[in-house]
C-alpha cells in the first residue's frame, strides 16, 4: 500500500477509533482490548505493517512509510496544528492529520479524503507539461498571420 489515503482507509477497517492514543494492539502492557485500536497516524501505520509505534516516534515513522506525510500543509481547520504530546505538529510531517483527528475530531475517512485530494493535486502537478512542436507547414509569406494559422502551426499534444 503506497498511498497515505489508502492506509488510513484499510487500517479504518481494522483498527477501532481511540483518541488520544498512536496504537495499542492486543497483547500489549495496560491493554486488554481483543482488537487494535489507535488515531489516524497509527492506523496508516498499521495498515503498512507496524505492529510497535512509539508516540514520540510516530512523524518520523509516517515520513518513512509515507513521503507523502512530509508534503500536507497546515490543518486545513485551524491553518496551524495541534498535538497531545507537546511536538510541533506545524513542523511535524502529519502534524495536520493528529489535528484533524485529535483537536478537530475529523473521522479518519474524512481524513483519508482530505489526504486524497492532496495525493492527487501531487500527482498532477507531477506531471509533464505539454509539449509543443513546430510542424513544418508554416506560412510563407509576410502577411500578417491570423490567430486559426497560427493554431495550425503548432501542435500541442501531453507527453506520456
Amino acid at each position: 500500500m503506497n498511498k497515505l489515503s489508502e492506509a488510513i482507509r484499510a487500517g479504518a477497517d481494522i483498527v477501532e477509533d481511540a483518541h488520544g492514543i498512536t496504537l495499542m494492539i492486543p497483547g500489549d502492557k495496560n491493554y486488554s482490548g481483543d482488537k487494535p485500536c489507535g488515531c489516524a497516524i497509527g492506523t496508516a501505520l498499521y495498515s503498512a505493517g507496524e505492529r510497535q509505534i512509539g508516540t514520540a516516534a510516530r512523524f518520523r515513522m509516517l515520513a518513512k512509510a509515507f513521503p507523502v506525510a512530509k508534503e500536507l500543509p497546515l490543518c486545513p481547520v485551524c491553518d496551524g496544528g495541534y498535538s497531545l504530546y507537546g511536538d510541533n505538529p506545524r513542523t511535524s510531517p502529519g502534524g495536520a492529520i493528529e489535528c484533524l483527528y485529535e483537536h478537530h475530531s475529523w473521522s479518519r475517512k474524512a481524513i483519508a479524503e482530505w489526504v486524497e485530494t492532496i495525493e492527487n493535486a501531487l500527482e498532477a502537478s507531477s506531471k509533464p507539461p505539454l509539449e509543443c512542436k513546430q510542424e513544418e507547414t508554416a506560412p510563407e509569406s509576410s502577411e500578417v498571420v491570423s490567430t486559426r494559422q497560427i493554431e495550425s502551426v503548432l501542435s500541442c499534444r501531453e507527453t506520456d
